[in-house]
């Protein structure tokens, strides 16, 4: 898979951040390699979010906590918390929630978001 950024951009904060991705070539499905390639051709000291669709959502999450990275999710996104269950945010927010404390790392409160 060849991704190429399409533009960076540099924040107030001094760290550069990841505005879009072009893809180039057609993938059906999420890959923890497909993450960790782009994640690598991102400056040092980055700032990035992933989001994943459907039922690669925790998969992708999962992906970018151990990246160092931050995770989104929602019924904008997905709407089951597992395969056939309808999900509702505050279920899919309490899964990623209990996973990132579960690693000892601590969700942004409202405010920080």
């Amino acid at each position: 898979m060849n991704l190429q950024p399409r533009s960076l951009t540099q924040p107030r904060t001094g760290h550069q951040s990841l505005k879009e991705w072009t893809r180039i070539s057609d993938v059906d499905t999420y890959s923890p390699r497909y993450l960790q390639m782009m994640v690598d051709m991102l400056p040092k000291g980055s700032l990035f979010c992933v989001s994943g669709i459907g039922s690669s959502q925790l998969e992708a999450n999962l992906s970018a906590l151990l990246l160092g990275g931050h995770a989104r999710v929602g019924l904008e996104d997905n709407l089951y918390l597992r395969q056939g269950e309808l999900a509702s945010n505050v279920q899919l927010t309490e899964r990623i929630v209990r996973i990132m404390r579960d690693m000892d790392l601590e969700p942004a409160t409202p405010a920080e978001a």
